[in-house]
Formats: structure tokens, sequence, C-alpha cells
């Protein structure tokens, strides 16, 4: 497993395909192939993510956050997290974004 893990590869992992802007990139969380698990690696991206029906366990630096509905997620590329679902198949949004991008 990587350590490590930029925008592009995200996406190729998760099965989006190739981004068209190497500095954004969204996507509807829905259908049968949403991963239940997300490793805890560094990432070069920021991530929003709105989650809904979600019930998971959400990991990042050493805290724990137990999600039981919607949620409105947001990491940076300084902090390792994880998620890992307990039941049923979240669905919502999701918007990657570098700091290229922000700049």
């Amino acid at each position: 497993m990587p350590t490590y893990e930029t925008i592009s590869d995200y996406y190729r992992r998760y099965g989006h395909g190739q981004p068209a802007n190497q500095q954004v990139a969204a996507y509807r969380i829905d259908g049968p192939d949403v991963p239940s698990f997300f490793p805890h690696i560094r990432r070069d991206f920021y991530k929003i993510k709105l989650l809904c029906d979600a019930q998971g366990l959400l990991s990042y630096a050493d805290q724990r956050v137990l999600v039981q509905t919607d949620a409105l997620v947001f990491v940076n590329p300084l902090l390792p997290h994880s998620w890992a679902r307990t039941a049923g198949r979240e669905t919502g949004f999701a918007c990657l974004f570098t700091e290229e991008f922000v700049t």
C-alpha cells in the first residue's frame, strides 16, 4: 500500500478515470462501486465531501469520529485520514483540489 497519493492516483484507484484538470475534480458518490474503505495515507490534495446517509468511522491524526447520518467533511493534504463504512451505503458529492488550484 502506498503512503502517498496524488489526485490522479486517487482517480485511477477508485474508478473515476483521469481528471480533465490536474488541479480540481468533482464527482458524485453513488452506485454499487463506492468503496467501503479508504486507507489512512497522505494525499497531495484537499478534499471536501458531502456524505448523505453515511454510517462509518472517519479517522484523522489521532482522532476518530463516528458518522451516523449526513456529514460535511473537509481534509487537507497535511493530515492523513481514512474512512471505514460500518453499515449501509453512503451517497453524496466530493470535490478534490490541489494547492495550485487555490492559489
